[in-house]
This record gives structure tokens, sequence and C-alpha cells, in this order.
């Protein structure tokens, strides 16, 4: 049995990050893994962990200008008391506390000290424990990239694509695991009620965008893309679903209303209920300027959706360009609305491209694939000199 300790950077389930974390404890083999949790903050994640009955903390990761040594000590003597064997981080401020810690703690958990390989117990006193960072996202950060990598033993990232924010030295750590999604939850064959709530017509092409709303999000330029759709389809609708900071929210919905499409585009707000609304649109549309390896493209693939995305991070490695959707560049509102314009023209292609991409989220980016290869890491890891 291995203790495996999660440092989560945030309490709440708002993100993917969190939300792949979520479903990797739900399924994780609890025969041989035993998982903690500590979360930056309280929120539906700690509430789903501890549902699962796996012993769940809130523990601040400061930032690193007000570095806590006191957060550092607690994470030593939590390793100690629980006698962890493996620390897996998700985010750069959790992964340097992490490994902090496991610097002052280095002695690997004595039931692990010995192997049916290697004889006699305590032959690996004085291994560290391993430390696994978690990459999700592929935007670099110029101060703490160089760094971080030496704290760790194996660097997962979620795409390729964010293998290149890292030195080459340091790529010799990744393992490029995509993220894994619940298949069967976004099954197409369930209808959705998404459209009766909105008071949607079933014939009315409907396009949609998930997720936080802020300007690297790039819900701006899907409205603009609207602006001119429009013009040439003024029936359509389009749904942004997702919450941010007020501020902005209120520009983008002023924004909209100053080229007169309100009853057009809808703001949902935060939704829990994304199978339901992948389901009930005709096209998904992420016009994102940077990302990882999204979970709504590969949710809106395994809902049999076309998908429409901007060529950042992992989205070319997710998407088949032409098969199961089209990739724009970002910050381009008339190449997106190009692209939106030539499915909603053609029905034949959107349920062509949507067939290819159940096909594709199948093969590729099942949560139970996710979460095998996840657990060959562990297995590796415990194991290795």
């Amino acid at each position: 049995m291995q203790n495996i300790l999660y440092l989560s950077s945030s309490g709440e389930l708002k993100g993917g990050g969190q939300r792949s974390l979520l479903l990797l404890l739900e399924r994780l083999n609890r025969g041989r893994f035993n998982p903690f949790l500590l979360c930056q903050s309280d929120g539906e994640l700690v509430e789903e962990a501890r549902k699962l009955q796996i012993e769940t903390s809130v523990v601040p990761f400061p930032s690193l200008k007000k570095l806590s040594l006191f957060t550092i000590i607690k994470l030593v003597r939590f390793i100690k008391e629980k006698r962890i064997d493996l620390l897996h981080t998700d985010g750069p401020r959790n992964t340097f506390y992490g490994g902090m810690a496991v610097k002052l703690h280095p002695h690997q958990s004595p039931h692990l000290l010995s192997s049916p390989s290697r004889g006699e117990e305590g032959k690996e006193r004085g291994r560290r424990i391993p430390l696994v960072w978690h990459v999700r996202v592929a935007t670099p950060d110029k101060y703490l990239d160089p760094f971080l990598p030496s704290l760790c033993t194996r660097m997962i990232t979620v795409c390729k694509g964010a293998n290149s924010r890292f030195s080459q030295r340091a790529r010799n750590k990744i393992i490029t695991i995509y993220n894994g999604i619940d298949i069967e939850e976004f099954n197409p064959e369930i209808p959705s009620k998404i459209r009766d709530e909105f008071h949607i017509e079933k014939d009315t092409i409907l396009i949609g965008t998930i997720g936080r709303l802020s300007l690297e999000k790039g819900q701006k330029e899907l409205i603009e893309a609207a602006k001119e759709i429009l013009l040439e389809f003024p029936g359509l609708k389009f749904l942004i679903a997702g919450e941010g900071k007020k501020e902005y929210k209120n520009n983008l919905i002023k924004f909209a209303n100053g080229y007169r499409m309100e009853k057009n585009i809808i703001f949902t707000g935060f939704r829990e209920d994304i199978p339901e609304i992948m389901k009930g649109l005709d096209i998904f549309v992420l016009p994102s300027h940077s990302e990882g390896l999204s979970r709504t493209i590969l949710e809106a693939m395994a809902s049999a959706k076309p998908v429409i995305a901007t060529e950042v991070g992992g989205n070319p490695e997710a998407i088949e360009d032409g098969v199961t959707g089209i990739l724009v560049p970002a910050k381009e509102p008339d190449k997106l609305a190009e692209a939106i314009l030539k499915l909603v023209k053609d029905k034949e292609k959107r349920e062509e491209m949507g067939i290819a991409g159940r096909e594709r989220a199948e093969k590729l980016f099942s949560i139970e694939e996710n979460v095998r290869k996840i657990e060959e890491l562990y297995q590796k890891l415990r194991w290795k000199m």
C-alpha cells in the first residue's frame, strides 16, 4: 500500500484541474493506494473528497513572496505522521512547498524501504520521497520553471505542447498523460433539457463555449465573431457558460449589448451541469489565448459535437483538424467567424465531425486510461532506485 499525498491549489471544483483530480481520486485503486488531500482553500472538492472517505484538510500555501516556513514545517510533520510515500502536486506554489518539505524529510517510509528485488529492509534509507508535479498549463512561469524541476522526481504534462516550457534537461523528467473524462457521462444518446430552460427552438443552431470568464479565455473574440455571423444568420443563438470577475462579466455583457445581440447571446453564469450544456449544443467553440489540454474540448468530443478551437497549447493534440473540428489562430475573430460559418452551413459536416470526435475521445481520453497510466507511474517510482 502506497500513501499518496495530493496537494491541490484550490478546494473548489470550478477549474478543470480540480475536476480532473476528483475523477482520479474517485477511481484510484484503494487496495493499492491510500490517498490524502491538502487543499489551498475550502470548497466543493474538499467536501467531495471527504465523501470518498479521504482524509482531507485545508492548508494555505502563501505566495512565495511571503514564504511561510510554518507551512513547510507543517508539511514535514504531516509527511512523517502519515508515513507518506509520494507527493503529487498540481501547481508551482504547492510544488515549491512540497519540494522543500521533501528535502527536509528525505527518508522513504519504512514499509517501502525494501522490495523483493532489493533484499534487506533499510537498503534504500536516505532515498528522497518522490514528488510528482502535474503540469496542467502550457504557459511558462519564467521565474519558477528553471528551478522547480530540480525539486521533482517526475513531471506529468497534460499535453506535449506543455513540454516546451521547460529546459531540455528538465524534459528528461517529463511523462505526458492526457486528461481523462467520464465518456459515458457525455453520452450523446441521452437528450438534453438545456434548450427548454433557455427557450431555444429545436431547429435553432446553438453555438456555445464553457469556461471561466476572463480575457485569456477569448469570450470577447467569440462575441466579435458572433457580430459578423449574425449578419448572415440572424436567428442563431450563442451560449456563454461560466463565471468570472463581476466587472469583466459586466463588460462582456455591455460589449454584446452594444452590438444589439442581447437576444442572441445568453450568459448562463456558473454551471455544474456541463454534460447537459454540451449535449444541447450544435457547435462547441473554445477561443482561448492559451491552454494546457482543455477538458471542455474532450467533453464536447465525447458529446459528439464538432469543436472549433484556437491552435494553442494541447488543442492541436486533442482535435484532428478537419476531422473532429477546426483549428483557428488565437485572437483573430474574423478567422473564428469563418470557421463557425463553415459548420453552420454544413449540417452533414457537423454530424461527421461529431461522430469522429466521439470515437477519438473513447480511444484516447477516457478517465480509465488516465488513471491506469498515473497508477503505473506511482508503481514505477515505488521501486525506482
